[in-house]
């Protein structure tokens, strides 16, 4: 019998998400991604204040079409955005977590021994494609934001979230970034 490990990694972000909402920390990143190339910033990650709601960063429309059915309105929880299927049909979910929560689901995914790859014509800091899963990192100084389809196919899922992506980091320009 084998595991589905999605369940073990979305529950980690959440607890992770939940742990620091309210921290407000504003510490410069201190983590290096482990992937197969330099992270695009070697220096001291440049301080932003953003101020970005997360579902603001992944309409409705394009999670519907990344989720490939409609989905509920989307749901905030402090630094957190749910776009979750009806409990009536096909399960499905579109989670963004920004700021220190995706900060924190990042260094999970480190610390469970993720492989990453960058994430090619997005304007960020780092944007990096989680290697097996459906789910993707930016790193904007010091700001992150990790967008994840955790019932989704990697293979699949990889090139229209690479798109929405680079959707996602020009709207975080937008923001004052």
């Amino acid at each position: 019998m084998t595991r589905d490990w999605r369940w073990l990694r979305a529950g980690a972000a959440a607890v992770a998400l939940a742990g620091i909402a309210g921290c407000g920390s504003t510490a410069a990143l201190t983590t290096t991604p482990r992937h197969s190339q330099a992270p695009a910033a070697t220096a001291t990650p440049k301080a932003h204040k953003i101020s970005v709601k997360p579902c603001s960063l992944v309409t409705k429309a394009e999670a519907d079409a990344l989720a490939g059915l409609t989905l509920e309105d989307g749901q905030e929880y402090a630094e957190s955005c749910s776009y979750n299927a009806p409990t009536t049909g096909p399960s499905g979910q579109v989670f963004i977590g920004i700021a220190d929560g995706a900060h924190s689901f990042y260094n999970v995914e480190v610390n469970l021994g993720a492989k990453f790859e960058p994430i090619p014509n997005v304007d960020a800091d780092d944007a990096l494609w989680e290697v097996d899963h459906a789910t993707e990192f930016l790193r904007d100084g010091d700001f992150w934001v990790a967008l994840s389809l955790p019932f989704g196919d990697a293979v699949q899922s990889k090139p229209p979230m690479e798109q929405l992506a680079a959707t996602i980091a020009s709207r975080l320009r937008d923001a004052g970034a």
